[in-house]
C-alpha cells in the first residue's frame, strides 16, 4: 500500500521542512492485508510510548493511534470517510510534521488534545498558531518546544525505529499510519485506502468482542473516554538561549 512518506524532522521547530512536491502527485494508496504487520520487536515499548503521547481522542473503543497531517490527501481520505462513522473504537489522531504548517497544527493539538481542534485543522477552518514567533515571550516559547517535542521526541526515538526494525516502513513515516492492538499483539500499517480502513476496523471490532482487548485494557484510561497526560521532556531551552 502507498502513502505519502515525511521528510524527516527533529529538534526544534526551525528544523521544519517544506512539503515535497510529489505529494501533489501521489497516486492513490492501495491495500490488503499484506500491509497489515504484526509488531513483533519492541511493541509493549511502543504501546507504552504511544499511550503517553498526547492524541486527541475521537469516539469511545478499542483504541487506534493514527500519525497524519492535514495537508496529506491519504489523511484527509481517512477524515473524510471515517470522521463520526465508527462505533467501538476510538480513533487517536496525532499529527506530525513535515511543513511549517503541519509543525504549526502538531504543536497545537498536542497542547489542546482536542477532538474539535483535530477537526478544524483538517478541515481548514482554523489556523493553527505560530509555535516558533519570535515575539513570544520565553515561557510561552518554551511550552511550544514541549508541546513540539511531546510528539517528536517519541517518533524519533522510539515509534519509527519500531515500525521500521519490523518492515512496516523502510524510510520516513507513512502518512497515514495506523497502530492499534488486537490481544496481547500490536499491529500497524502505513498508508490508506476505504477497503484497507474497514479491514482494519472489522479486525479491531473483532478483538474487542473477544473479550481479549477488554481483559487487557480493563485496568487503564482506554475503558473511559479520558484523555492521557502526555510525557514530560524536559525543556533545555531558556531564555538565555539563542532562538532559531
Amino acid at each position: 500500500m502507498k502513502g505519502l512518506a515525511s521528510s524527516e524532522v527533529s529538534g526544534a521547530v526551525r528544523a521544519v521542512l517544506p512539503l515535497i512536491t510529489a505529494m501533489l502527485l501521489a497516486a492513490p494508496a492501495r491495500a490488503g492485508d499484506d500491509d497489515i504487520v504484526q509488531i513483533r520487536q519492541g511493541a509493549d515499548a511502543l504501546w507504552r510510548t504511544l499511550e503517553s503521547m498526547p492524541y486527541a481522542a475521537d469516539g469511545q473503543g478499542a483504541p487506534v493511534f493514527t500519525f497524519e497531517f492535514s495537508e496529506c490527501p491519504h489523511s484527509q481520505a481517512l477524515y473524510r470517510d471515517w470522521t463520526g462513522q465508527l462505533e467501538g473504537v476510538q480513533l487517536r489522531h496525532m499529527f506530525y510534521a513535515v511543513s511549517r504548517r503541519s509543525a504549526n497544527e502538531m504543536t497545537a493539538l498536542a497542547r489542546s488534545r482536542d477532538a474539535a481542534d483535530y477537526r478544524a485543522f483538517m478541515d481548514g477552518t482554523k489556523a493553527a498558531p505560530l509555535a516558533d514567533d519570535p515575539r513570544l515571550a520565553a515561557a510561552e516559547y518554551n511550552r511550544n518546544v514541549a508541546d513540539f517535542n511531546a510528539i517528536m521526541k517519541p517518533l524519533d526515538a522510539v515509534v519509527e525505529p519500531t515500525l521500521r526494525a519490523n518492515g512496516v516502513m523502510s524510510g520516513n513515516l507513512i502518512s497515514p499510519t495506523l497502530i492499534w492492538r488486537e490481544g496481547d499483539a500490536v499491529f500497524a500499517s502505513g498508508g490508506y485506502d476505504q477497503a484497507h480502513m474497514a479491514r482494519v476496523v472489522e479486525r479491531v471490532l473483532a478483538s474487542a468482542a473477544t473479550g481479549a482487548w477488554r481483559r487487557r485494557h480493563s485496568c487503564c484510561d482506554c475503558l473511559r473516554d479520558t484523555r492521557r497526560r502526555p510525557r514530560q521532556w524536559r525543556i533545555t531551552r531558556s531564555a538565555a538561549q539563542p532562538r532559531p
